[in-house]
């Protein structure tokens, strides 16, 4: 577990930082206004000393996170309090961390609410996690009733769907027949930009690499769309390791079975196709596996 030091010094990373996908994630500004009364600042709570275990220390500090939270705080103090919140919280499980962000809701619903949708479930966030937000709107319910079903496909801790695709020589598999201890699950279009920063960062990661040529990561690269004679064209940018099909019958696309937002999407497997990692950034992919290799 990193250090929640270590973890606290990505925030400025967090709220500067821009993404591959779309039209980027940038954060918000406030303009000063002249003899404006200084606004709150949030207070991070203060962990007991007696609590000395790094990981309590860290979960102490998420599910309290919120007691230094003030709705009288201006938007860029209350999104840097967010920030910080989301950077800790991703290294918990995903009942510890949702059931946090539960609590925060209470204090400052609506602005809560609008910084979870943009660091957690924006397609352009870097620290995007569909789980802990699909919580929150089942929560929430409401209008946000239908994304909380969409969230909970395939939620982390649960067996991924299983599905056909059919490779370039007509031959059908499934995702469950896959045989690796860990399975890379990536959806992705031919000539796609994000996509190929993806192949390039698993390919430049030395354990990643390794683990992938050894057989211990299997990476199954599903394209979900149509347009087969471009994905035959483009078959051959993909590393020889990697298992290419697509989805002969179009149900990842169309029935729901994966909630596929944007492209790429990638998802991380374990031996049992339980989801360790879903529609994760491929710095925290890379991270994880890097951890377990």
């Amino acid at each position: 577990m990193k250090k929640i030091g270590i973890l606290l010094l990505t925030l400025t990373t967090l709220v500067l930082s821009s993404c591959g996908r779309g039209q980027g994630f940038r954060k918000s500004t406030v303009a000063p206004q002249k003899d404006a009364p200084v606004p709150a600042s949030f207070k991070a709570p203060r962990i007991p000393d007696i609590i000395s275990d790094e990981a309590d220390r860290l979960e102490y500090l998420v599910s309290n996170w919120w007691t230094g939270w003030s709705p009288q705080m201006d938007s860029l103090e209350a999104e840097k309090a967010f920030a910080q919140w989301t950077v800790l919280a991703l290294e918990l499980p995903l009942g510890t961390a949702s059931a946090s962000l539960v609590k925060g809701i209470g204090r400052d619903s609506l602005r809560i609410l609008s910084l979870a949708q943009k660091y957690l479930y924006d397609p352009n966030s870097p620290y995007r996690d569909e789980d802990i937000y699909g919580r929150l709107a089942a929560h929430c319910g409401g209008d946000l009733a239908a994304e909380a079903r969409l969230c909970a496909l395939n939620e982390r801790g649960r067996v991924a769907a299983d599905f056909v695709y059919e490779d370039a020589r007509g031959r059908r598999h499934t995702l469950h027949g896959t045989e690796a201890p860990f399975t890379v699950l990536f959806f992705s279009n031919p000539g796609c930009s994000a996509c190929k920063e993806i192949i390039d960062a698993m390919g430049s990661d030395p354990k990643a690499a390794w683990a992938v040529e050894a057989g211990l990561v299997a990476v199954v690269n599903v394209y979900i769309d149509e347009d087969l004679e471009a994905w035959r064209e483009y078959l051959p940018n993909y590393p020889e390791k990697w298992i290419c099909g697509f989805d002969p019958l179009f149900t990842l696309r169309d029935d729901n079975k994966y909630h596929i937002r944007a492209i790429p999407s990638v998802y991380l497997l374990d031996e049992n196709k339980t989801v360790m990692l879903k529609d994760a950034p491929i710095q925290r992919l890379l991270d994880i596996l890097n951890r377990m290799l």
